[in-house]
């Protein structure tokens, strides 16, 4: 209901305006009632009313003044003045201030209802059409950044430089371009905590980083634009010859306001690999490049810091150097025959070679994983395509790897896992459709998930699908995504970063009050009450 304050310094008045009206059956209630003008202010500024009825004269402060007084402290307000006194002037200056309406004593009832009616559904227009102006905005702002978003990212693809005048590049996306030098900088998210994976941190976190670098910079003169990557936020810098001399510092800064910032970013290290200069747009991916080579180097040099590429050397090497076609096939053949062990070795040998042992250069290292990754994710797609997800996965760990240790042993984990689970197949398993409905759940069940989407994927009828799976895991296909959803809950709630409503959004269900009570059915407990028992 709208709320409704009155202010008269008659109390006899104001007990006949509250009496006399039916609030409840027009969409009224009364918040309030004032015997003065000061005490009126007080009061709209305490409750913030929708509607002040006010008489014109009052002690203290007259009701013009009162308008004056709740216009200047920008109070969403409407007035309807009531006055003793046929007097044009205060009805020129009620007008003025865009009154909505001046009523005359003593008080009809009737009048006065018309009035109040007609004013409840102005606002009412007035909130709709609001509403609407503001999803308009929010939608235009909406496609405005997604057009940015997508032009930075076919910047930033060696692929798809964009030879484009600079200032049709600005009149287009609304940039501000204008300075002599470019610059990308990549700020990597490094969990400090190895159970956390940032490769799964809500958008939401990273949108936060986007605006606190955007103010860093601001802050330098620097102009900044930002793209959220998984895991990472990308930045393009504009800035003067004289202010990229000191570009590194200013990264520093931006350092240090991400580590200073506030809760949600206390959870996490920070790695920031700062690009070569260039003297144009259309060649920032080269500044990229660089920016993410000098990221990989905090497995030598550590977290925490900012990396300048222009203080790297680029060794120059091929993958083929160190991993042959013949390497390849016999990965194959040990992946295929389930041999964990010697694929542990296969690893090791890769890694541990002399020369890398006394040149860890990061670039390699991260190229040979990535390498692996490749190799394994044809390898999975040969012997068992329904475990493609599983190469994604890897690639994403390795991506989030701190250390030669941590890249080992992501690789070990997921390969030796895969060669398990593979020979775990060969004698009981779930048939290959409903593996494949499982393993995507896995990795989309953020996403709006249907079995109508699963049905498409496996190439099934619906209704035949929905037996098979009940049939093969003994729950049905919706049971098992709430599960799936629920599981990822319970280590969010650990997360003291993240509310209910946050952790609602992470697993994919929208509306929190649903989600709160499958949670409470399932757990036994509230979101609520489950991170108090486990914290």
């Amino acid at each position: 209901m709208l709320k409704v304050l009155i202010a008269d310094d008659e109390t006899l008045v104001c007990e006949l305006i509250k009496m006399s009206i039916d609030w409840g059956a027009i969409g009224l209630e009364v918040c309030g009632t004032a015997y003065n003008g000061l005490e009126a202010l007080e009061m709209a500024l305490k409750v913030k009313p929708d509607i002040i009825i006010t008489d014109v004269r009052m002690a203290g402060l007259d009701g013009l003044s009162l308008i004056e007084g709740v216009r200047n402290a920008r109070l969403d307000c409407r007035f309807i003045i009531i006055s003793g006194y046929p007097d044009f002037s205060y009805a020129q200056k009620a007008l003025k201030l865009s009154v909505f309406e001046y009523i005359l004593k003593p008080i009809d009832e009737v009048t006065l209802t018309e009035a109040l009616i007609r004013l409840r559904n102005k606002i009412q227009l007035d909130s709709e059409a609001s509403s609407q102006i503001s999803a308009y905005k929010n939608q235009l702002d909406h496609n405005l950044e997604l057009m940015r978003s997508r032009f930075l990212t076919e910047q930033l693809s060696l692929s798809r430089p964009f030879a484009m005048p600079l200032e049709e590049i600005n009149e287009t996306y609304q940039f501000q371009f204008q300075y002599a030098v470019y610059a990308a900088i990549v700020v990597k998210v490094d969990s400090i905590f190895e159970e956390s994976q940032p490769s799964d941190m809500d958008t939401l976190l990273l949108r936060k980083m986007c605006g606190a670098i955007r103010q860093r910079m601001n802050k330098g003169g620097v102009l900044s634009y930002s793209i959220v990557k998984p895991g990472r936020v990308i930045s393009i810098v504009n800035c003067t010859m004289e202010q990229a001399a000191d570009l590194y510092n200013l990264s520093q800064a931006v350092l240090s306001e991400l580590q200073n910032r506030d809760e949600w970013f206390n959870q996490y290290s920070f790695t920031v690999g700062l690009g070569t200069m260039t003297d144009s747009l259309d060649k920032i991916h080269h500044s990229l490049t660089a920016a993410d080579t000098a990221v990989k180097y905090r497995i030598v040099n550590g977290g925490n810091r900012v990396i300048n590429s222009a203080s790297l050397s680029f060794p120059h090497y091929s993958i083929r150097d160190y991993i042959t076609v013949d390497d390849e096939k016999t990965f194959f053949h040990l992946l295929q025959n389930c041999d964990t062990i010697e694929l542990k070795n296969w690893i090791l040998s890769l890694f541990q070679s002399p020369h890398i042992i006394k040149y860890p250069s990061p670039p390699l290292l991260f190229d040979l994983a990535e390498k692996c990754a490749d190799i394994f994710g044809e390898a999975v797609k040969t012997l068992d395509p329904d475990s493609m997800p599983r190469s994604e996965l890897l690639r994403q760990a390795l991506d989030n790897c701190r250390s030669l240790e941590d890249i080992l042993r992501t690789l070990l984990d997921h390969i030796q896992s895969f060669a398990q689970d593979f020979y775990t197949s060969r004698t009981e398993t779930y048939s290959k459709p409903i593996q494949m409905m499982k393993d995507y759940v896995l990795l989309h069940y953020r996403e709006p998930i249907k079995l109508n989407d699963m049905a498409e994927l496996v190439h099934f009828h619906p209704n035949y699908l929905s037996e098979l799976f009940r049939k093969e895991t003994g729950m049905t296909f919706s049971d098992y995504l709430t599960d799936c959803r629920l599981d990822a809950a319970k280590r969010l709630l650990l997360d003291l970063q993240y509310n209910v409503y946050d952790v609602a959004e992470l697993v994919g269900i929208k509306d929190t009050k649903y989600f709160s009570r499958i949670f409470k059915k399932a757990v036994g407990v509230t979101p609520s009450e489950y991170r108090k028992l486990h914290m």
